[in-house]
């Protein structure tokens, strides 16, 4: 086994529990909320990265441009990202998918998911849903409701995330890109975990795993996934409701995969 598949994304093609055999034998995909801020227009604050059709980018694409892309919104926001992050680590309002798919007409968490991909050009050709994406956007921008971000651990998310670890007795933690590139070592409760993990990451590329420094547990998400797999042993996480916390979404079984939108029976 690779030395370091217990913190590696899995294979498209593998399921998630096979992948991460020998390692953890559970995994729970978590997804990324939909969440208010009180006094704040969603619509007018996108926290999200930016995303472009292939036709509008440069030829070669460079971080300054994308950086370019991150100041300009800052400046019609009004708000740098760092104060953003850190009213959604303090005063989100979490907002469940089920409330979301029944207000926009969706029949399926599938349908709900595959309008998310949509709207970040990230659907499969002849799977895209351009009206499910413009009758969720309507309602999230009417109703002042954030979006849920791809590609990185969601800054709502990280009290909750932080719990897990602290309630499993896991102390001594690691964040890292998904590539592991200058991770950083923290522990839960310190300063480092009550500020928003972002602020301490840095935004040169999206945070998108933390694990403990034994492979206890993993949470990771990968580049344009509007979720966040929670990886462990039956045995620790059986110690943590997950589904309690506010952490919306299910468990995987023996065939889940990573594009379990595609599946019929979500």
């Amino acid at each position: 086994m690779h030395p370091e598949r217990a913190i590696d994304y899995p294979s498209m093609e593998a399921s998630i529990l096979g992948w991460f055999k020998g390692y953890y034998d559970c995994a729970y995909v978590a997804f990324h909320p939909f969440y208010k801020i009180d006094n704040l227009d969603a619509s007018a604050l996108d926290t999200r990265p930016p995303y472009f059709h292939r036709s509008d980018l440069p030829e070669e694409l460079s971080f300054e441009h994308l950086q370019e892309e991150f100041e300009a919104r800052e400046a019609l926001r009004g708000l740098d990202r760092d104060t953003l992050q850190k009213m959604e680590k303090k005063y989100a309002q979490i907002i469940p998918w089920q409330e979301i798919l029944e207000a926009c007409s969706f029949q399926s968490i599938r349908e709900l998911y595959t309008a998310l991909k949509t709207g970040i050009l990230d659907a499969r050709k002849g799977e895209e849903d351009e009206e499910g994406c413009k009758r969720l956007t309507t309602y999230c921008a009417e109703n002042k409701i954030f979006m849920p971000s791809a590609g990185q651990i969601q800054t709502c998310m990280e009290e909750k995330l932080s719990s897990i670890f602290s309630r499993c007795g896991l102390t001594n933690v690691v964040m890292s890109n998904l590539w592991d590139e200058d991770p950083i070592s923290f522990g839960i409760g310190s300063s480092i975990d009550l500020a928003p993990w972002h602020s301490t990451f840095g935004r040169n590329s999206p945070l998108a795993k933390v694990y403990d420094r034994d492979r206890n547990i993993l949470m990771i998400t990968e580049w344009d996934s509007f979720f966040t797999l929670i990886c462990g042993s039956r045995a620790l996480l059986s110690v943590v409701p997950i589904e309690a916390c506010f952490l919306e979404g299910f468990w995987c079984t023996e065939n889940t995969k990573h594009m379990w939108d595609l599946e019929e029976n979500r």
